[in-house]
C-alpha cells in the first residue's frame, strides 16, 4: 500500500506543478504596455477528465493453467476511477485506480481448488491516440497505453465449510467430512461447499516461502478505442495486460510440489473495460482589464468607450437592438433593417419591396396560389407540428427530458375474450396496427411516434373515423401508461392547425395536381404457387395484409421468433388468427408471402380490408386463379409445414460455466449446440432429428449416461418449442409427460 501512495502523491505533485506553470504561463503574458482591443484575455485551460469503467478481470498463472474453466468469462468485475489530462494533441497522461477480485476452481488436481484473491492497484500511464495519422474531425479514436502500478493482493481458498470441516472429494463426486482412504472412512459424513474464502494462503507457509509480502509493481500495456460522444462526454474501450513482478500471487511456483507445481513465468491480469469520461474543462479566471480613462476639457476623469456605432448604421451601439446591419442598409430609429411591404424579408434583400400581405418565397417575391401548395406539401411532409400556435408550450415539456422518453401510440382496445368477425375487420381495416400482450390481454395500438402531438393527430384522424381511443406511451418491456391528460391539453391546438391545412389544401391547383395510380405497374407480377397476376390498378383506401394461419388456440411465440411483424387476434369461433403488418399494394404484400412460404408457413394467403370490412381481393382488381378460396370470413387454416418442425433434446441448463465433467458427457452423444434463454441460462441441447422415435433413443442414451434433466423439445426453424406443440405441428400424437412439455 505504500507504493500505491507514493504514486498517487507523485502524480498529485506532477498535476500540482503543471497547472502552476500554466498560472504564471498566463499571467506573464501581459506587456508593461498594452494596446487595448478587447476587455478579456484569452486564457490558457487546463483540462482534465475523469471517468469511471468497469469490466472483467482474468487472471493469468498457475492456478488454472490449461484448464477450460479459466478464460475471459470467467473474470469477474473490476472497477477503475482515473483522472487523465492532454500533454498535446496525441499524448494523455492518466492517472488511475482500480478495485477488483478473481475467483477461479483449479480442476488439475484429484480434487478442486477454489482460488480467489482481491486486487486493489494505482498507477499511472501514457496513452497515445495516433493523431498523427487520424482525420481532425473523428468519432472514433483508437489509443496505446503503456505505464506503472503498484499492486496490493490479499490470496485466500475455500477448504473448509462453515462448520470448519475440510473438504475431502470422493471418486463419486461427493464432499466428506474425511479423506475416502482413511481408517475412520465409514463414519465420514457428507458436507458442502459454503463458497467462503476462509483460509490465508500465505499462512499456510505451504513452500516454505513465509510471511511474504502481499504487494508487488506491475507493468500494464494496453490498446483499444473512445468514442468522442461531445466536447465533454467520451466513451473509453479497451483492454489491458499487466504484467507483475511477482509469482506469489496464487500462492504457486515453480519450486511448488505435487499437483501444485506451477511455471517460472510472473503472474498477470487481463482487465478489459468500458467507462465514461468527462472532460471538468477547468481554466483560469479570465482576467478583466479596466476601462479606458480620459481627461475631458475641465481636467476630469471620464469613461469612454471602444466604439459608439460598430456597425456605422448611425444608431449608437447602446441602443441598437440589431448590430451588425450591412453597410448601406437603411434601418429604424432601433437600428434594425426596414421592411415595407412586411413581408417579413428586410427591404435590402427583399427583390420585390410591394408583396404585403402575400404568401413569398425566400427572395421576398409573391408566388402563386400552385407554388404556395407545394411549399405546404413539401412542409408538412418534412417539418409537421413544429410552427403551431402551441409550439412554445410543446417546446417547454419537450426541454423534460422524462416527459418524452418513450414511443406514443393509440390505444383502440384491448382482448380479454374473443371477437367478433366484425370486430376482427375493423381492427384489420386500420393502417399501422400493432398488438402486444399486456396483463394477459391483447391490447392494439394504432401507430408508433417519437412525439405525442403525431399522436394526438392520429386520434384524432380516428375519432373522425368513429374509432374510439385513447393515447399511450410505451417504454421498452415497461407497462402502457396512459398519456390523456397531456393529449387533451393539445388537442384543440392542433385540431385548428389541421382545419388550417385542410384549407389550404383546397386551393385551386391545376389539372397537373390530380391523384396519380397508387400501385405501382412495376409491381404486377406473379406471387409464387397460388397467387394472383396483378395489374396496376387504383386501390385507394385497401389495405392488404398476409394470413399466416388461422389455429385452433394460441401458438407457442418461439414459433414466429423470425417474424416481426404478426398482429394475432382470437375470435368467439376460437380460432387464433395470425397477421402480418399492412401493405399499401398487392405486389408488397405478394412478396411478403413469398417470405412466409420460405419460413414454413405454407398455407400463408393474401386478405384485403376497406373501410371497416374485409373484402374478396376479386373486387380489388386482382385476377384470381383459385376463386373458391377468395373468402372473407376465416376457417381453421393449419399452415405449419411439417418439414420445417424437428426434434432434439435438452441436456441441461445453467447460469454460469458448465462443469467439465458435465461438457464431457454431453460430447459423448456428439454434436451439441446451445443458446440462451430469457432468464440468462445457457441451454444446451443435441443435433436435431426428423422423428420423435429418434428423440427418444438419444434421450434414453443420454439418461443412461447420467444426465438427469434431460428431456425432448420441439424445432421450428431454429427455434426451441414444447415438444407437444411440435408434435401438433407435425399431426402426430405420443405420450408426452407434463414435465417433458
Amino acid at each position: 500500500m505504500r507504493e500505491l501512495m507514493t504514486i498517487l502523491f507523485a502524480c498529485l505533485m506532477i498535476s500540482a506543478a503543471t497547472a502552476q506553470e500554466l498560472d504564471n504561463t498566463v499571467a506573464d503574458t501581459t506587456p508593461e504596455t498594452e494596446t487595448v482591443t478587447s476587455t478579456a484575455l484569452p486564457a490558457l485551460k487546463l483540462k482534465p477528465r475523469v471517468g469511471l469503467s468497469v469490466g472483467p478481470m482474468m487472471f493469468i498463472g498457475d492456478v488454472g493453467s490449461g484448464s477450460r474453466a479459466n478464460h475471459l468469462g470467467s473474470g469477474q468485475m473490476a472497477l477503475t476511477l482515473d483522472v487523465s489530462n492532454r500533454i498535446n494533441s496525441f499524448f494523455d497522461v492518466r492517472l488511475y485506480s482500480t478495485f477488483g477480485q478473481i475467483k477461479l476452481t483449479d480442476y488439475q488436481g484429484d480434487a478442486p481448488f477454489h482460488f480467489k484473491t482481491q486486487v486493489r492497484n494505482g498507477g499511472v500511464s501514457l496513452s497515445y491516440n495516433f493523431n498523427h495519422f487520424l482525420k481532425p474531425h473523428r468519432v472514433i479514436e483508437p489509443w496505446v497505453s503503456v505505464g506503472f502500478e503498484s499492486i496490493e493482493f490479499l490470496s485466500k481458498a475455500d477448504l473448509y465449510d462453515a462448520n470448519g470441516y475440510e473438504y475431502h472429494y470422493w471418486s463419486d463426486g461427493s464432499i466428506m467430512s474425511t479423506a475416502e482412504n482413511a481408517s475412520d472412512a465409514d463414519d465420514a459424513v457428507r458436507i458442502y461447499r459454503d463458497g467462503v474464502y476462509e483460509t490465508d494462503l500465505r499462512e499456510l507457509n505451504l513452500d516454505g516461502q513465509g510471511r511474504y509480502t502481499e504487494r508487488t509493481w506491475g507493468i500494464p500495456v494496453g490498446a483499444g478505442f473512445q468514442f468522442l460522444l461531445t466536447d465533454r462526454f467520451h466513451v473509453r474501450c479497451g483492454a489491458q495486460m499487466t504484467f507483475t513482478m511477482s509469482d506469489l500471487i496464487d500462492n504457486r511456483t515453480a519450486n511448488s510440489e505435487g499437483d501444485r507445481k506451477g511455471n517460472a513465468a510472473n503472474d498477470r491480469f487481463l482487465y478489459s473495460s468500458v467507462g465514461l469520461n468527462y472532460d471538468l474543462n477547468i481554466g483560469p479566471k479570465v482576467r478583466e482589464l479596466p476601462p479606458l480613462e480620459f481627461m475631458d476639457e475641465n481636467g476630469e476623469m471620464m469613461l469612454v468607450t471602444l466604439s459608439n456605432d460598430g456597425d456605422g448604421d448611425g444608431v449608437n451601439d447602446m441602443e441598437d437592438e440589431c448590430a451588425g446591419t450591412p453597410d448601406g442598409a437603411p434601418v429604424d430609429k432601433r437600428g434594425c433593417p426596414t421592411d415595407t411591404d412586411g413581408d417579413g424579408y428586410a427591404d435590402y434583400m427583399d427583390d420585390e419591396p410591394n408583396s404585403a400581405h402575400m404568401n413569398v418565397d425566400a427572395f421576398g417575391v409573391a408566388m402563386s396560389d400552385e407554388d404556395t401548395y407545394q411549399r405546404y406539401l413539401m412542409w408538412n411532409d418534412s417539418i409537421p407540428w413544429k410552427t403551431s400556435a402551441w409550439a412554445e408550450d410543446y417546446a417547454k415539456l419537450d426541454s423534460d427530458p422524462g416527459h418524452w422518453s418513450n414511443r406514443y401510440s393509440v390505444q383502440v382496445g384491448a382482448q380479454s375474450e374473443g371477437l367478433s368477425q366484425a370486430q376482427i375487420n375493423a381492427i384489420l381495416s386500420l393502417k399501422d396496427i400493432t398488438s402486444i400482450n399486456e396483463s394477459n390481454d391483447q391490447v392494439y395500438l394504432v401507430g408508433s411516434y417519437d412525439n405525442l402531438p403525431d399522436a394526438v393527430k392520429r386520434k384524432i384522424e380516428l375519432d373522425e373515423e368513429g374509432i374510439e381511443g385513447s393515447v399511450v406511451s410505451k417504454d421498452g418491456d415497461e407497462p402502457l401508461i396512459n398519456v390523456g391528460e397531456e393529449a387533451t391539453a393539445m388537442e384543440e391546438n392542433i385540431r385548428e392547425e389541421m382545419e388550417e391545412i385542410e384549407t389550404l389544401a383546397a386551393l385551386p391547383v391545376g389539372n397537373e395536381m390530380e391523384t396519380l395510380n397508387t400501385i405501382d405497374p412495376d409491381s404486377a407480377m406473379l406471387a409464387a404457387e397460388g397467387g394472383f397476376p396483378l395489374e396496376a390498378i387504383n386501390n385507394e383506401g385497401v389495405i392488404f395484409r398476409v394470413q399466416v394461419g388461422a389455429f385452433r388456440g394460441k401458438l407457442n411465440e418461439n414459433i414466429f421468433a423470425g417474424v416481426d411483424d404478426i398482429i394475432s387476434l382470437t375470435g368467439k369461433d376460437q380460432l387464433t388468427r395470425y397477421m402480418t403488418s399492412d401493405y399499401a399494394t398487392l405486389g408488397e404484400a405478394a412478396e411478403r408471402r413469398v417470405d412466409l412460404l420460405t419460413q414454413g408457413f405454407e398455407g400463408a394467403f393474401i386478405a384485403a380490408f376497406k373501410n371497416g370490412e374485409r373484402i374478396t381481393l376479386a373486387s380489388t382488381g386482382a385476377k384470381v386463379l383459385q376463386p373458391e378460396n377468395d373468402i372473407t370470413y376465416d376457417l381453421e387454416n393449419n399452415s405449419i409445414d411439417p418439414a420445417f418442425v424437428n426434434f432434439k433434446v435438452q441436456l441441461g441448463a445453467f447460469d454460469l460455466e458448465i462443469p467439465t465433467a458435465t461438457l464431457d458427457s454431453f460430447l459423448s452423444l456428439g454434436g451439441i449446440g446451445s443458446d440462451k434463454n430469457k432468464d440468462g441460462l445457457t441451454r444446451y441441447f443435441t443435433l436435431n432429428v426428423n422423428s420423435y422415435e429418434e428423440a427418444e433413443r438419444m434421450l434414453n442414451q443420454a439418461l443412461d449416461l447420467g444426465i438427469e434433466e434431460a428431456f425432448i423439445v420441439g424445432d421450428f426453424n431454429g427455434t426451441t418449442i414444447p415438444v407437444g406443440e411440435a408434435l401438433t405441428m407435425r399431426g402426430e400424437v405420443a405420450p408426452i409427460t407434463a414435465a417433458q412439455d
